[in-house]
C-alpha cells in the first residue's frame, strides 16, 4: 500500500529506480518488524512483502498500466500495481 500511495513521488524525487531503492530500504527500516505487527494480520496469515522487494519485483516485471496483475498478498496490495504505481519504462 505504501508504494501504491507514494511510489510515483519517490521515483520523481529520486530520479531513477536505482536511487529510489535506498530510500525505500530506509523507510522500511522505520516500519514495525513482522513480529510487532497487528495481531489480526498474524491470525489471518497476512505477511506483507517488504516494500523494497515489492518495488524490485514491480520494476523487474515491467508491469504496464494496462496489465492485469494477480498479487499474492492476501488482498492487502503488497505489490499490485494495476491501479497506481507503475515505474515509467525510461526510469527502470
Amino acid at each position: 500500500m505504501f508504494l501504491h500511495k507514494y511510489g510515483d513521488a519517490i521515483l520523481r524525487k529520486s530520479g531513477s529506480t536505482q536511487a529510489a531503492l535506498p530510500l525505500l530500504e530506509r523507510v522500511a527500516g522505520l516500519l514495525p518488524t513482522h513480529t510487532r505487527r497487528f495481531e489480526g494480520s498474524q491470525a489471518m496469515q497476512q505477511f506483507p512483502t517488504p516494500a523494497p522487494l515489492a518495488f524490485a519485483a514491480a520494476v523487474a516485471a515491467e508491469i504496464k498500466p494496462a496489465d492485469v496483475v494477480l498479487e499474492p498478498s492476501a488482498g492487502v496490495h503488497g505489490w499490485n500495481r494495476r491501479q497506481g504505481f507503475c515505474p515509467p519504462r525510461h526510469q527502470r
